[in-house]
């Protein structure tokens, strides 16, 4: 792989693949790699460079560099251009991107968003106009882009000194992976984090450390979507050119330790500059600039890779946040955090105009989400990836199933989230889990699917009932499970905010046991949480009404698992506004 010129090109990758079961040792064998030319739509007799893939391997944005019809001429010049994938697979034919891009002499979309309605471009610009180095973002608009606005990030311009400046977004928007360099017109950069702040600006960088930073160059920053591989160009010692692609792993939930990086080999590298380096969320390719058969000046090529180079494998959960009420489309914030813990992970908004969101989930864990606007109660979900392990060679379907308020609406081959058999209550107390029958705790999935969720916001209204998707109980027990915690604190948030608003919290049972048994148990669960809102959180008792009503107003067939486990719930209903 070539690149004739290190631009100040920014990669945001999502990767999906196998996870991690040994100790992996690298290998460089270039016949264990295949390369494939993206071909003449995408491809010309120029210079493309700085591929960034979509997560969904849908569009693919990346400079031209040298055309005559460049706005400053065919010298040393590039603009921003862009395909997207047809039906059958191939690439559409690359077109320039339109206003408010291309307007700067380099112009590169240094990043996009897990639901690409967000990019991240070269450049510092205010109300529309160049002011320096630096990023800034553009979002997606009804009627195509919006100016593009700086990213402020403390610190960043007095520190900045060198000649070449990158970075990436990490898939969950909070951190910023920075290369420059802190000596004045140097072009040996470093490795820098930034984090998001509450007022939306951003942290002064910090040093990746000395198991990153050398003494030469590290740039051109690639954060995987696990949130711990990272993919960088380096001419350290030991290379087979003038810059390498390197990868290393984080270690713990700092960013100071790191794996030893280890050279990715040939053909990834070659004897020349090899700075660019982008992937889908499937992860099964990276996404690089060539020079070896190429039409003319430098093309983008795909190389499958071998597990080692792989991050760890992560889902793409995906929907749309509807009113349910209206049906309409809704501009929504969706969050998300790690189960039982509680701390938010991540956020991501949904499309003011088609409601659309996607957000990335690393395997593992255990995640709450929800979605939340104005004047509406926020909806939460949840998806367990703690037992999931990944098989490029089997797949799985999901049985057809509607949801409350998340539903998914195709029947397709898509992740499996949860699994019925060896679980316990605490995951099954939800209906909006589809369930695939299995008997262990790991269940086997296909690499590379998307989880279907849409999300439907309830308004604020007299005699709404919502269910309370994340509140947990072990099985048949009526003490909360700590994952509930994060669920209820939102709830008393919400009772904060509405303090002329009074509820009852409503606790439901299947039909396994008794007719008594159930009511008692039933009854016991919401007093638990009622306990839980007035003496954890401080809200006023007469506030909140609670009503147990074991069996008696069962959603669905209690003849069948699944059934089963949509009648078993925790509901809240306004009953004074």
């Amino acid at each position: 792989m070539k690149s004739s010129k290190i631009f100040p090109i920014l990669l945001l990758f999502l990767s999906a693949t196998f996870a991690w079961g040994q100790k992996r040792s690298v290998s460089i064998d270039p016949k264990s790699y295949e390369i494939e030319n993206l071909g003449d739509s995408v491809n010309s007799t120029y210079d493309e460079l700085g591929p960034v893939m979509t997560p969904d391997g849908q569009t693919l944005y990346f400079a031209i560099d040298g055309r005559q019809d460049n706005l400053f001429g065919a010298d040393e010049s590039q603009e921003i251009w862009f395909c997207t994938k047809r039906p059958d697979g191939k690439w559409s034919k690359a077109k320039r991107m339109p206003l408010p891009f291309n307007l700067e002499q380099f112009n590169s979309v240094e990043s996009v968003t897990p639901d690409g309605s967000t990019l991240i471009i070269r450049g510092a610009f205010k109300n529309g106009k160049y002011k320096g180095p630096g990023f800034s973002a553009s979002n997606r608009t009804a009627n195509g882009w919006s100016v593009p606005q700086q990213l402020e990030i403390e610190g960043f311009q007095e520190m900045n000194k060198g000649v070449f400046t990158n970075a990436v977004l990490a898939n969950n928007g909070k951190f910023l992976i920075l290369a420059f360099s802190e000596v004045k017109n140097s072009e040996a950069s470093d490795l820098y984090v930034s984090t998001l702040k509450e007022d939306g600006k951003w942290s002064r960088p910090q040093s990746l450390g000395a198991d990153i930073n050398t003494n030469v160059s590290e740039d051109t920053p690639f954060l995987a979507a696990d949130g711990k591989t990272l993919y960088f160009s380096s001419d350290r010692p030991g290379g087979l050119g003038s810059h390498d692609i390197y990868i290393a792993r984080r270690e713990g939930d700092g960013w100071q330790k790191w794996s030893k990086p280890v050279n990715m080999g040939n053909p990834i590298n070659t004897e020349e500059a090899d700075t660019y380096y982008t992937m889908d969320a499937t992860g099964e390719y990276a996404y690089l600039v060539a020079d070896k058969n190429s039409k003319g000046g430098s093309d983008i090529v795909r190389v499958k890779l071998k597990e080692e180079f792989r991050p760890d494998p992560v889902v793409l959960v995906s929907g749309k946040v509807f009113n349910s009420k209206t049906r309409q489309p809704l501009d929504a914030m969706i969050s998300y955090e790690v189960l039982p813990g509680g701390g938010e992970l991540g956020v991501a908004r949904s499309n003011a105009t088609t409601g659309e969101y996607k957000i990335v989930l690393p395997y593992g864990k255990r995640y709450g989400f929800r979605a939340k606007a104005p004047g509406f109660i926020s909806v939460s979900d949840n998806i367990d990836l703690s037992g999931l392990k990944a098989d490029a060679n089997q797949t799985a379907s999901l049985m057809d199933t509607t949801l409350r308020n998340v539903s998914v609406l195709e029947n397709k081959e898509q992740f499996v989230v949860a699994a019925t058999g060896n679980t316990n209550d605490a995951v099954l107390n939800s209906d909006d889990t589809p369930l695939l029958p299995a008997t262990s705790k790991d269940t086997t999935v296909s690499v590379g699917k998307i989880i279907s969720r849409d999300l439907y916001l309830v308004p604020i209204e007299k005699n709404v009932v919502v269910r309370l998707n994340n509140v947990f109980f072990d099985f048949d027990k009526i003490q909360l499970n700590d994952a509930s915690y994060p669920e209820l604190d939102r709830v008393a948030e919400f009772m904060v905010e509405n303090p002329a608003i009074t509820i009852e919290i409503a606790g439901h049972t299947d039909a396994m046991g008794t007719d008594e048994y159930n009511l008692k148990l039933s009854e016991g669960r919401v007093t638990s949480v009622k306990d839980y809102l007035t003496s954890r959180k401080g809200l006023d008792p007469s506030r909140i009404v609670v009503h147990g009503y074991g069996e008696s107003v069962p959603l669905a067939d209690n003849e069948t698992e699944e059934g089963r486990a949509q009648n078993r719930r925790v509901e809240f209903k306004i009953i004074k506004n």
